[in-house]
């Protein structure tokens, strides 16, 4: 049957009648995807996340049972206690769906206060941590003449699938051309770095399938405080900003005639984010920018992004029912504070008046996902940052391009 989710605990207070329930699986299975173990009757709190980076990321479990008993836990061949699934019925004789799915790390049995067993693991994203990108002979591989897709498309086929269980999912077309990129380090690091330059999301899902996709850009969730959010923690973080910047680029003649040289330099300024932060500088180097079209544009993405604070929130959801990386890429959310029980409560203060959004209309980030489950209870914690306007020109891609500009010249 599973451990079952009820909320009869608050009855019909502010959020309803009870519901029928949720019903838990959390089960082993071989490398054959033959279930060896249930883990249901033993549980005592379970715990696991997903992240905008990474997608499915660690979890930790903790069973009730006697110190020593590994029976179904380990395997001479690791492969064989590879795959932890998390499976959720909605309610009863519902449909079961796969939220979680990971492999064993760590299992440590303890007699600190009774005999339990907490087993440790990580999405199959993390297997990404243990491949190095290579040519075959150990020295780093190199991609030319290609995309950034291409080269996902590459790293998937020669690595990923030969060495891991995982399959290609979605990839989305990211046409930015690549003349050389060179990698020296894990897959992981690899795909993570090609995110960063075309600002894609990344991950392996709980069908353990790599997904790199585009970003949502226009917000498909609203939450409601007061409703759908139990606490709420906000935060303003002003460490990053920056107002003005210095470019300093490639050598160019300096103009008296001698023939030396000096670096082109370039100074953008957000006068407005001056004026209501005080001067915050950066100095920029690349080598390509040697004239003002440029490094105008370098400075005017970076200024775009990070004139002003970044805005961080975390949340709590108690009562939420569905899986919110249910697909990808991770939707972008409204913080609501059009409930009646939060303007009763706290008239004005705070949350304002009718008809007003706690975060306004701009979206939020999400970038994790926590769930956990202890003494019959789900809860969903989640962070969020705060989305920024977009960037025709984003920084990175810029950058990016500028340096395979260097390298198709020559220089």
């Amino acid at each position: 049957m599973g451990l079952r989710y009820g909320q009869a605990k608050y009855g019909k207070f502010k959020y309803g009648p009870s519901d029928t329930g949720f019903q838990f699986k959390v089960q082993l299975s071989d490398s054959s995807g033959v279930v060896q173990t249930l883990l249901n009757n033993e549980l005592v709190s379970l715990d696991w996340n997903y992240k905008a980076e990474g997608g499915c990321d660690k979890f930790k479990c903790v069973l009730k049972r006697a110190f020593g008993n590994l029976v179904g836990l380990t395997a001479t061949n690791q492969k064989e206690i590879y795959d932890f699934q998390i499976w959720i019925t909605s309610s009863f004789g519902g449909t079961s769906t796969l939220y979680y799915r990971g492999y064993i790390s760590s299992i440590r049995p303890s007699l600190t206060d009774s005999e339990q067993t907490t087993i440790d693991g990580y999405g199959y994203s993390q297997r990404l941590q243990d491949l190095i990108v290579h040519d075959g002979t150990g020295a780093p591989k190199v991609y030319k003449s290609s995309t950034i897709s291409g080269v996902m498309t590459s790293l998937i086929n020669d690595f990923i699938v030969p060495n891991t269980p995982i399959t290609a999912g979605t990839i989305d077309t990211f046409s930015t051309a690549v003349v050389s990129i060179k990698f020296n380090d894990s897959v992981w690091d690899a795909i993570s770095k090609l995110a960063e330059i075309v600002g894609a999301e990344w991950g392996v899902d709980r069908s353990r399938q790599l997904y790199f996709r585009a970003p949502a850009t226009s917000p498909s969730v609203w939450w409601l405080i007061g409703k759908d959010i139990g606490k709420i923690d906000d935060e303003f973080d002003y460490s990053g900003i920056i107002n003005q910047v210095i470019v300093e680029g490639g050598d160019i003649d300096d103009g008296k005639g001698t023939g030396d040289t000096v670096p082109y330099r370039y100074i953008k300024t957000d006068t407005a984010s001056v004026a209501a932060f005080g001067v915050k500088q950066k100095r920029i180097s690349n080598s390509s920018v040697v004239d003002s079209t440029v490094a105008d544009k370098l400075a005017t993405s970076i200024l775009a992004i990070y004139n002003t604070f970044q805005r961080n929130m975390s949340l709590t959801l108690p009562f939420n029912k569905s899986m919110i990386e249910s697909a990808t890429p991770l939707p972008r959310v409204v913080i609501d504070d059009n409930s009646l029980p939060v303007r009763h409560k706290y008239g004005t203060f705070k949350y304002g008046t009718t008809g007003y959004h706690y975060t306004g209309l701009t979206d939020n980030r999400i970038d994790s996902i926590s769930y956990s489950l202890k003494d019959a209870s789900l809860d969903t914690y989640v962070e969020l940052n705060y989305g920024k306007p977009d960037v025709t020109d984003r920084f990175e891609e810029l950058q990016f391009n500028l340096e395979q500009q260097r390298q198709a010249a020559g220089v």
